[in-house]
């Protein structure tokens, strides 16, 4: 092979490679809005909502972003997580209240609960609006998986087989 085609079929290989790969790749939203934004977008265009089921889909969106708000207020930069700090310090004391952390990780799982019970009742409220056909959409959409860009997960292969013990 001539010595001026390695170079040429390094690049291209490369060049090839990164097209794929750019292709392939879909980044996922940064914030809870964008993820939240992408869902309603995806459940309008799919269910075929009417105006005002996009009017009451929107409300829903901005009261469960509000909730959020609310619960989560947003975080410093540089301040580190309660959860985190309050371990880090309570490993480095003399002696590790249990109790206190625990109340720590209760507050936290408090505020959770709350999230989720506010998020059940919007969707209960969402369900109502939809026709028959709508919700068999959304059960559909639902079993199919997670939205595309949101969370996605890599479909996993079949269960690796179990090892017999005795065998070597």
């Amino acid at each position: 092979m001539p010595k001026k085609t390695i170079p040429y079929l390094t690049l291209s290989a490369i060049a090839v490679s990164l097209l794929i790969f750019c292709g392939c790749f879909k980044p996922k939203p940064e914030t809870f809005e964008k993820k939240v934004s992408l869902m309603v977008d995806k459940l309008s265009r799919e269910l075929k909502l009417t105006e005002e089921q996009k009017k009451t889909a929107e409300e829903l969106k901005k009261a469960i972003l509000e909730k959020r708000k609310e619960l989560r207020p947003a975080k410093k930069p540089a301040e580190e997580t309660d959860i985190k700090k309050a371990l880090t310090d309570g490993l480095r004391s003399e002696k590790f209240d249990a109790e206190s952390f625990k109340k720590l990780l209760n507050s936290k799982r408090d505020k959770g609960d709350e999230m989720r019970d506010f998020v059940l009742k919007e969707l209960a409220r969402f369900h109502a609006i939809l026709t028959v056909e709508q919700r068999q959409d959304l059960a559909k959409i639902i079993e199919n998986g997670p939205m595309p860009g949101i969370g996605q997960r890599r479909e996993r292969g079949p269960e690796p087989e179990k090892r017999d013990p005795d065998r070597k």
